[in-house]
């Protein structure tokens, strides 16, 4: 559950206050309590997804627990160790990430260019990338947990396809080690819509 993820970093963050004031000398609280905020500020204000390579890159908590404490036994190391290992998970645990992106008419949508986590992506960089081509690049758990946790129905019709809760099709698009997954169609006569469903952290 992202509240008790978000509940932990909020109790990491307060220790680390107490240590920084405990130990002003010692460097390493500081760095962790910047690592925190930015936590905060990315993955959960921002609702930034980071792929693994990056995450590795730009947060250290996890090796700092390791390499500093006893993070066996020792209470705060493991609340260090949850919140780097859950900031990997975080955007594919519960609470919907669905974001309606456009509703109106079809041309619209077509011209626009939609910024979504800090990438420039149009309606043309993912329409000819139904979600069952997916099932080529990813390995079959990863992609039947992923339509499962976004409860999309397959339609086994003449050409396979997936469609989100509204009844839209799912496309998606491979972009910097992530997946982004998008619902889109003809709502109601007129009237087209476009979701951001998920965004999913891709295979090594």
């Amino acid at each position: 559950m992202r509240q008790v993820y978000r509940d932990t970093l909020n109790l990491a963050t307060q220790k680390t206050e107490e240590l920084m004031k405990l130990f002003p000398e010692i460097s390493m609280y500081k760095s962790i309590y910047n690592q925190l905020l930015d936590i905060d500020e990315k993955l959960i204000k921002n609702n930034i997804v980071f792929s693994e390579n990056e995450l590795y890159k730009r947060y250290s908590l996890g090796h700092l627990a390791v390499k500093n404490f006893d993070y066996e036994n020792d209470e705060y190391a493991k609340l260090l160790i949850d919140i780097f290992g859950g900031a990997f998970d975080y955007h594919v645990s519960s609470e919907s990430f669905k974001q309606l992106l456009f509703d109106g008419d079809e041309r619209g949508c077509v011209n626009k260019v939609f910024e979504i986590n800090h990438q420039k992506i149009r309606l043309i960089d993912f329409y000819d990338h139904p979600l069952k081509e997916l099932k080529k690049e990813t390995d079959r758990e990863s992609f039947d947990l992923m339509v499962e946790e976004n409860s999309f129905k397959q339609i086994n019709n003449i050409i396979e396809k997936y469609i989100s809760e509204k009844g839209l099709e799912i496309y998606y698009l491979k972009k910097s080690d992530l997946i982004y997954l998008f619902s889109y169609g003809e709502y109601q006569p007129g009237r087209y819509m476009l979701f951001l469903e998920d965004i999913r952290i891709g295979n090594s």
